[in-house]
């Protein structure tokens, strides 16, 4: 009992010094709005993914560092970097070249690289060995290294290995996808709030197969985009990536089709998947790449009339 009340009586002694310190804080003016400029480090448990969409909109005033827990616990720096750290688990690399994720049984494992062996601005596919029992784990995300931390490798997370776009004999990456997306979402008047895509092939009455194309499901905050603010992504897509350039030139893929889904679709689609799914809230990622009729289908009924 002792014991139990001296960690009681410390446990009081933090919160009483943990109220000071914020009132200080208030005191001085850091919580107004989302500034705060004395913030060094935040602590967060965050869901990976295609989370550029949301940092597009994040503001720091300076170099805060993350310290996250979810699936790697990286160290992250200037949002979009992330450092790794050794300790925490077994790092191994696969080369990608060309964004082209090779099949398992196309997997040398002589070629797979270390943490030391890793080049700047090159791609590799993630893939880990630790304590809780796996080994040589794929997990599936493709990142680019953009720098180091002293020994330690920096990378930028760029997409899901399955997230391809293919709708006639094209494999078109999200990355590639997303950069596009954000080009023509900074020359439109409304703000991307969120964003799926898929192939014509799961739309319904198989009436992509004669036509085939891409449906690009958007959220946004602001006013409804005309036909030539939403053509941008499609224009621009063009000029970036050769492959889909040809592709429309020879007529085998159509024109990207747009369609702007209602306000909280979004949400509304995340709970959709937890109650039907056996996903978790806390494994939950937002498909950026639709595989099925019946998600597409429901994407279609919850388009802005």
């Amino acid at each position: 009992m002792e014991l139990f009340e001296l960690l009681r009586l410390l446990f009081t002694v933090l919160v009483v010094i943990c109220g000071l310190a914020m009132l200080d804080i208030r005191r001085r003016g850091y919580c107004t709005g989302l500034s705060w400029p004395l913030l060094m480090k935040l602590y967060v448990v965050r869901q990976l993914g295609s989370i550029k969409t949301y940092l597009m909109h994040r503001k720091f005033e300076k170099d805060v560092r993350h310290f996250q827990e979810v699936q790697f616990q990286f160290l992250m720096n200037r949002i979009r970097r992330y450092t790794l750290i050794p300790s925490i688990m077994f790092f191994e690399f696969l080369p990608i070249f060309n964004d082209r994720i090779p099949d398992l049984d196309e997997i040398n494992p002589k070629e797979l690289l270390l943490s030391e062996q890793l080049e700047l601005n090159k791609t590799y596919e993630v893939i880990i060995t630790n304590s809780s029992g796996f080994y040589r784990f794929r997990l599936g995300d493709v990142v680019r290294v953009v720098g180091f931390y002293q020994q330690a490798p920096q990378i930028e997370f760029l997409f899901r290995s399955g997230q391809n776009l293919n709708v006639n004999g094209e494999k078109l990456s999200e990355e590639v996808f997303f950069r596009a997306l954000r080009e023509a979402a900074g020359r439109w008047p409304s703000t991307l709030k969120d964003y799926t895509v898929a192939g014509s092939q799961f739309a319904p009455s198989h009436q992509g197969l004669l036509d085939p194309h891409y449906l690009l499901f958007l959220e946004l905050d602001g006013p409804v985009l005309t036909e030539e603010q939403t053509g941008l992504v499609d224009d621009i897509l063009r000029q970036q990536d050769e492959e889909y350039a040809s592709f429309r030139k020879l007529e085998k893929i159509a024109k990207i089709r747009v369609y702007q889904v209602e306000p909280g679709a979004f949400s509304r689609f995340r709970a959709h998947l937890l109650a039907t799914t056996a996903v978790t809230a806390g494994q939950f990622k937002m498909p950026r790449v639709l595989k099925s009729r019946d998600r597409v289908d429901w994407f279609l009924e919850n388009v802005c009339n």
